[in-house]
């Protein structure tokens, strides 16, 4: 375990040197930062199967990578950040940053570590999302708030797999529910609007489709509470439909970026 969490904590510096800071553009400006936001749940969602002992190895992994990516991202947007009010938004963000990596990196992932997490992860998304909109606001291309909204489901894909957790490891679990249903509400208009806007090309169609079939699969998965001695198995289950469901609405937001 310590070698594991050794390993992360080298990997998480690695790729917040600044030599990695590369936001070409406007459009990958947005992308990159409504994806903090999506790697800030998706850290929460793998130490969360950790402590559920749900699919470990595939849960470290992400974790590790999802922990890397954040610190990576942060570098390439601080760095990018067009006004001086944006960058303070990013200095904020890595503030609250720094006390949730060091529960998911130093800390071994139990109730008590993820009932932690939980307790500052919405501050940190709140930053995130106030970062993406003020570069998206900086923009004038129709695509900009296609990019935003396909990764911003990204993000609630994560979120309500989070929460699922957080519930089957009885954190606050009536809060837990609820965020869970307007998640869900918010993620469903989202996939509506994506499917709906005028500038939605045809090409992206069929892969809205797919995320749709990927989110029924993961809307599936949170009906099973089940017993408590099923837990590794009801996390390792949400945590395969979450990351499928993930990476095709990441490719949704890449696509509309290249509009």
């Amino acid at each position: 375990m310590k070698r594991f969490f050794c390993i992360l904590a080298a990997a998480s510096c690695l790729f917040a040197s600044p030599n990695f800071a590369q936001v070409k553009d406007i459009d990958d400006g947005v992308y990159k930062a409504a994806k903090l936001g999506m790697l800030s749940q998706r850290v929460g969602k793998a130490y969360l199967a950790i402590a559920l002992k749900g699919d470990e190895a595939q849960a470290r992994k992400v974790l590790n990578d999802s922990v890397s990516q954040f610190d990576r991202l942060l570098v390439e947007l601080k760095v990018f950040a067009p006004t001086p009010e944006i960058k303070t938004l990013y200095d904020q963000l890595e503030a609250r940053w720094r006390p949730i990596k060091d529960i998911v990196v130093g800390k071994t992932p139990d109730p008590t570590t993820a009932a932690q997490f939980m307790a500052g992860e919405i501050a940190l998304l709140d930053l995130a999302a106030r970062g993406s909109r003020a570069i998206q606001a900086r923009g004038t291309k129709a695509n900009l708030k296609l990019i935003e909204i396909a990764e911003n489901d990204a993000m609630l894909s994560q979120r309500v797999a989070m929460y699922y957790y957080a519930s089957l490891l009885s954190i606050n679990t009536a809060a837990a529910r609820r965020e869970i249903e307007r998640a869900s509400k918010e993620f469903l208009t989202n996939l509506q609007f994506l499917k709906t806007a005028a500038t939605t090309p045809a090409a992206v169609q069929p892969k809205l489709t797919i995320a749709t079939s990927q989110w029924a699969f993961l809307e599936n998965a949170l009906k099973n509470t089940g017993d408590v001695r099923n837990r590794s198995i009801l996390a390792a289950n949400m945590f395969r439909s979450s990351e499928r469901l993930l990476e095709v609405l990441d490719d949704i937001a890449l696509t509309y970026e290249k509009l």
